[in-house]
């Protein structure tokens, strides 16, 4: 993605994230749910989504990033058959929440320490309900903030293959310039940039 980058505020200003300039807020175009941002990319048919959810305490800490992107292949009716492979969950609370926190004011208090974990893989989805299915690499990110009830979740998804009867494919260019690998890291750099 040979894009720049720039701040752009989230939830009524509440947070800030740098975002590639060419993308562009759902929310211009239909309403979203209060607890959701979803930013998107016509010509690539990249999105960036963000969601702030309920903190789950049933799911531990290890199995968050597969619990949610279970929910995710559940939304994307992606869980049939080959429609999703999972490359892997890692826990990346060093790197991320680190960077994150050192733009921000750390309480002494005895708070439950925010970790963070990724994960990817591959999912076969439709958009619009269609019978054409795209493959699409999908990086997710869950912050994991107990101590306010918060889970984080901010997922990139990465057109690898259109099908050439499904509407993206009309509009938008495959990313074959991006790899799955960079995917990940550029999800990772975009979250460190949380304010």
């Amino acid at each position: 993605m040979n894009a720049n980058f720039a701040a752009r505020d989230l939830f009524g200003g509440a947070v800030s994230m740098e975002l590639p300039e060419n993308f562009a807020s759902i929310s211009e175009v239909r309403p979203l749910a209060d607890n959701q941002e979803c930013w998107t990319d016509a010509d690539s048919d990249q999105s960036i989504i963000l969601e702030i959810l309920g903190h789950d305490e049933d799911v531990s800490n290890e199995n968050c990033a597969q619990h949610y992107w279970e929910d995710n292949v559940s939304c994307n009716d992606a869980g049939e058959g080959s429609n999703s492979i999972t490359i892997g969950s890692r826990e990346v609370t060093d790197r991320i929440i680190t960077r994150i926190c050192s733009n921000m004011p750390i309480s002494s208090s005895n708070v439950v320490p925010p970790t963070c974990w990724a994960i990817s893989g591959i999912q076969r989805v439709s958009k619009f309900k269609e019978l054409a299915r795209n493959e699409v690499n999908v990086h997710m990110v869950v912050i994991r903030l107990p101590s306010v009830d918060t889970d984080f979740v901010i997922h990139f998804n990465q057109p690898r293959v259109l099908d050439p009867s499904s509407s993206s494919a009309a509009v938008a260019q495959t990313t074959e310039a991006i790899t799955a690998d960079s995917g990940a890291g550029l999800l990772e750099s975009l979250v460190c940039s949380l304010k």
